[in-house]
């Protein structure tokens, strides 16, 4: 596989031209949606006694010469009341180092409960927060990169609210690392309908620690074949300084499953 680097300032300059032009071609009524295939989440939840499955592969490669592939990544959500939302994300990793070859086994895994607590429908303010922990399980999966870390816990807010023809989905939270580096993670979505039943969907997501910034730019689309069965997809870079490790390139691809 050949790999094709550009400048980060060119790069950057591309996704801008190309974000422009998808909001150029938005429609007049938007649906704001976080969570996959995007990093930065949104107050909404599945419903009373709803699920929503998003089964998908996700690569990334970093400027650490590592690429990492999740295949499936299974996103598993449940709604347990009308705004409360049950989440387990259970992915099986592949990892490739230049150096250690390639490594198999489950990556990092999250256990998630997100609150509405404020719901202001379709014009007001929506307000939740998402409590997760996330454990890559073993020292071996670390070793093997397979998960960044042995435990995570990550403290968000999610807010989301029309402005007119668009409604924006924003989320502020502190990821804690016991005996690592701890951040802020911040991001922004805008989505609007492409086409009939194609959503368009923009994202910008910061992640400020003492290493740095790494900023993710992230562009997706969401098709519904049925009001059951979706795809999702996005591919994004991240830019930041070296000490950040950010991923030069994610992809996202996968399907969406309600019932």
């Amino acid at each position: 596989m050949h790999h094709i680097y550009l400048s980060s300032e060119n790069v950057r300059r591309a996704m801008s031209a190309c974000a422009a032009l998808v909001m150029l071609m938005l429609s007049a009524i938007a649906h704001a949606q976080g969570g996959p295939p995007l990093v930065t989440d949104d107050p909404d939840t599945p419903g009373d006694n709803h699920w929503e499955i998003n089964i998908a592969s996700i690569v990334s490669h970093d400027h650490q010469r590592l690429t990492r592939l999740s295949a499936p990544d299974m996103d598993i959500n449940y709604g347990w009341g009308d705004r409360i939302q049950l989440k387990l994300d259970l992915p099986i990793s592949l990892s490739h180092d230049s150096d250690a070859g390639w490594a198999m086994g489950v990556g990092s895994t999250e256990f998630g409960i997100k609150w509405r607590f404020i719901d202001g429908g379709e014009d007001g303010w929506s307000v939740s927060t998402y409590p997760q922990y996330i454990t890559g399980w073993t020292h071996a999966t670390l070793r093997h990169a397979l998960a960044d870390n042995l435990h995570e816990y990550f403290l968000p807010v999610e807010a989301s609210k029309s402005f007119g023809s668009f409604k924006i989905d924003g989320e502020l939270g502190r990821d804690f690392v016991p005996n690592g580096e701890s951040v802020w993670m911040t991001g922004i979505v805008l989505a609007h309908d492409v086409l009939e039943g194609t959503e368009g969907l923009f994202e910008i997501h910061e992640t400020i620690g003492p290493s740095g910034t790494a900023t993710l730019l992230n562009l997706g689309l969401h098709h519904e074949f049925s009001k059951d069965l979706g795809l999702i997809t996005a591919v994004g870079h991240e830019f930041g300084p070296a000490l950040t490790n950010p991923r030069g390139l994610l992809v996202y691809l996968g399907v969406q499953v309600k019932r």
